[in-house]
């Protein structure tokens, strides 16, 4: 699975800026992130960091763990300028 590989694997950074600013959730039935990275969730009412799957459709924290039944998600907010 891709996401093994990626998860141990060397990791993949995305630049900010290439994100597009959506600064609302989304509902997981309606629409999944249309490429790997990470993302805000909302998890069994808890918001937590995590990294998205697309050819698998999952959802794993930095530790490994697999977040099932996410409701929402969100992309992350820009960090500040310097």
């Amino acid at each position: 699975m891709s996401w093994i590989k990626r998860l141990f694997g060397k990791k993949k950074t995305t630049k900010q800026c290439d994100i597009p600013v959506v600064m609302h959730w989304v509902v997981c039935k309606e629409e999944l992130p249309k490429k790997e990275g990470n993302y805000l969730i909302n998890w069994d009412g808890l918001v937590l960091e995590a990294e998205f799957y697309k050819e698998d459709k999952i959802w794993i924290s930095e530790e490994g763990l697999l977040y099932e039944n996410v409701t929402h998600w969100m992309y992350l907010p820009k960090p500040p300028c310097a």
